[in-house]
């Protein structure tokens, strides 16, 4: 799985590498987030998400 909702929001974890970005990291503080609010930060980051050969969405981190 490469998203998993924690109390803080979601944390993502690149499925090439398994580096991982958790809530804090978000730049959002402690305040919850949902799905969208917290993919939209982890994309100011860099992070994307991309369909593999199986046509399943997989997270990559900047640096995969």
């Amino acid at each position: 799985m490469s998203a998993e909702k924690g109390k803080d929001g979601f944390t993502f974890c690149c499925d090439s590498c398994g580096e991982v970005i958790d809530p804090p990291k978000l730049g959002r503080g402690s305040e919850p987030r949902d799905f969208h609010e917290s993919w939209a930060d982890a994309k100011a980051k860099g992070w994307r998400a991309v369909k593999d050969a199986r046509g399943e969405w997989v997270h990559k981190c900047p640096t995969c």
